[in-house]
């Protein structure tokens, strides 16, 4: 589960500890929006909305060659 949060654009294994004790699950953290996100110790404005962006994105297959 720490490893899945903090996948996401500026989450480290601490920021995502703090995370899912905030949201219980990583569904939880997923589902958050950018206010309630904010609500964790490290989380700005602008590092929750780079997560928002990236949760939310439709899937793009990067083109190669």
């Amino acid at each position: 589960q720490e490893h899945l949060v903090a996948a996401l654009p500026g989450v480290d294994h601490v920021l995502a500890k703090r995370l899912l004790q905030r949201f219980k699950s990583v569904e939880g953290v997923f589902t958050a929006n950018e206010k309630e996100l904010m609500e964790v110790q490290g989380i700005g404005k602008r590092k929750a909305e780079r997560i928002r962006k990236v949760i939310q994105s439709m899937y793009s297959e990067e083109k190669l060659g």
